[in-house]
Parts: structure tokens; sequence; C-alpha cells
């Protein structure tokens, strides 16, 4: 049977812009209180007024600056107030957005720049030397970077991200580009990376049109003229000291949540303002939600979904009380089939892959048609994750069939650290899985020696030499186990499966963690 969503509502058939700001090209009528607030200093802040005023002044900036519709604006920064000015700017112009987490490497954002063939490189200048690195080695022109902070100026620095802004006045009269809906389907917004084969794995093109789940959650904000307090990098003490700004909804994943139920100093802090809390990104346990929603007296709602689907495919609705671990129901306009290991759709309350299709799903991988027909089938995206929907129509995640791990939110191709691993001169195999902590998910390696180099490395060896060459996310935090052989399927593959039950005969005998 194919699940369909309770909820049907209207998309409105608009650019994202108008949505956010309306139709106004004034911008007179639009409020003038903040919306966009520094965690680190609240007195900086943009009002949604400001905010228009300065997307028409970047996206008019990019059209004097050369960058046609179509191209690509690449945006490698931690996150700051200007962020979705740069973001929102690049859709209203009709190029598309592409971001790059701090946490790359020179070679990955080198990927990402070639991949992508990003025109323009807007970079943090804390972050300069791997970007400027990756854009040489991509063979983008240095012309084409431009630092990218919510400083005024950086002293050392020629080109900042100011110099592209078009005078107010100017861009004020300019008319934005006019929807085009024989576009809408083609032409891509965003191109979002998530984990693969030496980062390059998935490259999700999202579609220019209004989804059901707003892309970033800041511009759902907009939409709804909440205000959101900007921090760059997450900082426990600067989060809880927030506080005093009586925050009463918060998007999150597991691992703030771990934080609220072990650390101490949670204690000191009032945290009473908050009503709501929504999860995501990694799976939550029924127990910590409910022990921090009777904790705090909070509402927790859990989500699910993926990058390939905008960001959510289910959440608990409104403020509905559900303490059974669900992930909730479909959002609005989306169906779900459910697939079992004969391939035929299952009943209630059966396990089963899920497919899903819905306005929010990408258009693809970018530049794979390969991957793209493997993943949509008739529409419907194939999730890799194994889900049980009950006779209320909540879904729960009971397992994953994709190799991908979830670590703090972020996604973790075993098969790129395989292959960074057999890089090592002394290593002759390596398989990946992922194993659990408090906090969830981390990357543990079964590791084959070449006989050469048996008693003279030892784990801590291998763990510190792939530390130096990944991302904080993707190191061996699981530790390192050294294994005479890898087991493989007939065809060569890595049976993760069999190495996982052997990861968790070996953590039994040694106590609730190797």
């Amino acid at each position: 049977m194919v699940h369909k969503s309770k909820f049907k509502i209207q998309l409105p058939e608009t650019d994202l812009l108008s949505y956010l700001f309306g139709t106004s090209t004034s911008g007179i009528e639009i409020p003038d209180q903040p919306i966009w607030l520094d965690a680190g200093n609240p007195s900086r802040s943009i009002s949604k007024r400001d905010a228009l005023a300065y997307i028409k002044r970047f996206a008019l900036g990019l059209e004097r600056l050369g960058i046609r519709q179509g191209d690509v604006v690449l945006m490698f920064t931690p996150n700051h107030i200007f962020v979705p000015i740069a973001y929102l700017g690049t859709i209203a112009h009709g190029a598309t957005f592409t971001g790059a987490g701090t946490t790359a490497t020179v070679s990955d954002l080198a990927y990402q720049i070639s991949h992508t063939e990003a025109k323009l490189l807007l970079y943090h200048p804390e972050y300069a030397s791997v970007a400027k690195a990756a854009a040489k080695s991509a063979g983008l022109p240095e012309s084409s970077l431009y630092w990218f902070s919510d400083a005024n100026n950086i002293s050392n620095e020629t080109q900042g991200w100011r110099s592209i802004l078009a005078p107010a006045d100017e861009a004020s009269k300019h008319p934005l580009r006019s929807f085009d809906h024989s576009k809408v389907h083609k032409q891509p917004a965003v191109i979002n990376f998530s984990s693969g084969e030496q980062y390059n794995g998935t490259t999700e093109r999202v579609e220019d049109k209004v989804p059901v789940t707003l892309g970033r959650s800041r511009n759902g904000g907009l939409a709804s003229s909440l205000y959101i307090m900007h921090m760059g990098n997450f900082s426990a003490s600067l989060w809880l000291a927030n506080s005093d700004h009586e925050i009463t909804h918060l998007q999150t994943a597991p691992p703030l949540l771990v934080m609220l139920s072990k650390r101490p100093e949670v204690a000191s802090y009032d945290l009473s303002s908050l009503k709501d809390i929504i999860c995501g990104a990694a799976p939550l346990s029924r127990e910590l939600q409910n022990e921090i929603s009777t904790r705090f007296n909070v509402l927790i709602r859990q989500t699910w979904g993926g990058t390939e689907l905008t960001c959510s495919a289910t959440t608990t609705p409104g403020s509905m009380n559900d303490d059974s671990g669900s992930t909730g129901v479909l959002l609005p306009n989306m169906e779900c089939k459910i697939i079992g290991d004969d391939g035929n759709e299952v009943g209630v309350g059966e396990r089963g892959e899920a497919y899903l299709k819905g306005p929010n799903v990408c258009l693809g991988y970018l530049k794979n048609e390969e991957a793209t027909n493997n993943a949509i089938i008739d529409g419907f995206y194939r999730t890799g994750d194994v889900v049980v929907c009950d006779d209320r129509g909540m879904f729960y995640v009971v397992d994953r069939m994709k190799e991908i791990l979830k670590v703090n939110g972020f996604q973790v191709a075993p098969a790129e650290l395989e292959a960074l691993l057999l890089d090592h001169e002394a290593i002759a195999d390596a398989g990946v899985i992922g194993v659990p902590r408090s906090e969830g998910e981390v990357p543990l390696a079964y590791v084959v020696l070449k006989s050469p180099f048996i008693g003279r490395l030892s784990n801590t060896d291998i763990q510190h030499w792939l530390s130096s060459r990944v991302a904080k996310y993707k190191r061996l935090e699981g530790g390192v186990i050294f294994i005479d052989r890898i087991p493989k399927s007939p065809t060569g593959k890595i049976q993760r499966k069999e190495l996982r039950e052997k990861y968790r005969i070996q953590a039994v005998a040694s106590g609730p963690r190797l």
C-alpha cells in the first residue's frame, strides 16, 4: 500500500524571495524588527527590511560581476548573520548556490569547485589557506575568490564580499528575475553535498520553487517572522548563555540533547522558556527524548529525512505530544511506499525500505545519471532506511540498509575511509563500521596489517595517521581493531553485518564500551 500524507497544501507558484518577503519591491511595508541575531553579540542583527535590501544588492552585484543565471556560487564559511543574504541573493539572481562545510579539506573543496564548475568562491578569512589552495588546485582564478565574514573589513585582504554589493538606491529599483515556470523542474537552485567516495558520492540538485520544507531553517524563520540566533561554531557555554534571550523553539540534533542530559552546568541556566524542540539528523532514542521532555517540561518532536529530501519527510505534527520515539507522520503532499525484502509493498506494522515521493525530493545527482536512476524510481526516492508505519500513520526508523554512517548529524561513507586506510603502506585491507556511543554513532575500523608491520604499529598509530587526512567527524573515534581477514562476499563486497556482529560480541565480552 502507498501511505499518503493526511495534509494537502497548494504550493504557491512563485519564486522563493516573493514567498518570503511578499511582492513588495520597495520593502517599506516590511517589518523592521530584528530577525537574525549574532549569538556571540546579540546587539548585531539584521531586520527583515534590511535583509531584503542586502539580498537585492547582492543579486544585482552578482549580475554586474558577470555571474550568469545558472552559474554556481560556492560558500565556505562558518555560520553568521550574512550567510542567508548570500544564499538568498544567489537564488534571487537565478544562479545556483552550493555550500561547503568548514571541516572540508583542500581536496574536498577542490573537488566541489571542479564538480559544480563554481564561478565564485566566498570564503571565511579563518579558512583562507584551505580556500586558496583548493581554488588553485581546481583552476579557479584568485580574482573569483572573495572573503566572506560578518566583519566590515579585513585589513590584510583586498577583495571582500561587500565589494560585490550594488548601491542600495540602484538595487531597490532593479527588478529581480521573474518566475520562469519552464525552468522549475530543470534548473537547480541549490546543489547540496552529502557523503560518498572522497566526498563526491552525492550532489543533490534542489529545484527553485517553494518546497514543503524550506531548505534552510533560517528561511523558515523569515516566512514566519521568528527571530533566529546565529552561532558560528557550536559552543555549549555560548548556547547556554543565550538562555537569557528566552529562546522558545530549538531545531537540533541528538548530541545537543545528550549535552543537556549529561553536563552538570546545565542546571545553572534557566531554560524554562523552551516550548518546542525539533530533533533530527540522526537517531534519537525514545529514552533520551522522554528524559529531556520531562526534565525541561518541553515538547520534543522528532523528524526524519535526508539531504535528498530537502531536509525532512516526516515530523510529529503541531502540539501533538508523542512519547513513542516515532519520527512522526508524512509532511504535506508526500507519499511513501514501504518495500519488503521480497520486493513487494508491505502492510501496516511491517518492516521495509522507505521509498518517498513529494515536491521536496531533489532533482537528482549532479552529472551522475546512473546514481539518479538507481535512487529515484518512478518519482520515489529510495531512502535506504528501514521503517515501520503504524495504524496512526506514525513512522519509526528501525534500521538502515545504506552503508552511510551518521556522525553528529554528518554523513560518513565507510568506503571513503577504507580507501584512505589502504593508502597506508602497512595496511593490507580494512573495513569500517559505525558503533554506538552515548553521543551517537562513530566510525571504527577493522584493519589487516601487512606481515612486515605486524607488531610494529599500534591502533592509535593508525588513528592518528588517518586523523590528519580527514575532517574531524570522519576520525576513527570508535577505534581500530586488528583482524586477520576482512569478511567479504564472493563478489568482494565487505560483509559489514558480520563485522558489526563481531563488534557486538567483543563489546559484550569486554563491557559496555570497547
